[in-house]
């Protein structure tokens, strides 16, 4: 199984630095990178991109907060098959902004949705952030199964923004 922590040789932990996983990130990119390679054979060459390929996906995994979350919990959990399953209250709530979402004509009735969803990701990742460390597991499923559907929601909403935006223009 693809252990991104392992690939920038790094401790799993949800509460990781930001500049200084950019620093593992540079340290193993510039011992890699295919363009320091040009000196070896092909498929030494083939095999440094294939690993600056996993180099970077484990970057873009350990910089996003609910990737990394789900990451971590993938690397810890004992079934591999395990899904996480959305409680009724989740569901409810996605459908409750998705349907405020779809009557929303204006901007303005948008930019309110976005601004209290973006907090309740802020307090989601916050709450991730106790919950990792005293090794909640079943709590950080529950968590995540949330924030999936939240910054899901915040894209959607940031398009339809954009859009009604793209229309005023015109």
């Amino acid at each position: 199984m693809f252990n991104a922590y392992e690939t920038l040789g790094i401790k799993p932990a949800f509460d990781l630095v930001l500049p200084d996983l950019e620093k593992a990130y540079i340290r193993c990119i510039g011992q890699i990178h295919p363009d320091q390679q040009r000196h070896l054979p092909e498929e030494q060459r083939k095999k440094s991109l294939e690993e600056a390929a996993r180099v970077n996906e484990a970057y873009r995994i350990l910089k996003d907060p609910l990737l990394r979350a789900q990451h971590l919990l993938g690397l810890h959990d004992s079934s591999p098959s395990f899904e996480i399953s959305a409680s009724s209250e989740i569901l409810r709530e996605s459908m409750t902004l998705r349907e405020s979402l779809e009557e929303a004509e204006a901007s303005e009735a948008i930019e309110p949705l976005l601004r209290e969803t973006r907090q309740k990701v802020d307090v989601l990742l916050d709450e991730l952030q106790s919950t990792f460390k005293v090794g909640d597991t079943l709590k950080n499923h529950t968590l995540v199964a949330r924030l999936t559907y939240l910054k899901k929601f915040v894209q959607e909403a940031q398009e339809k923004l954009w859009s009604l935006e793209d229309g005023d223009e015109r």
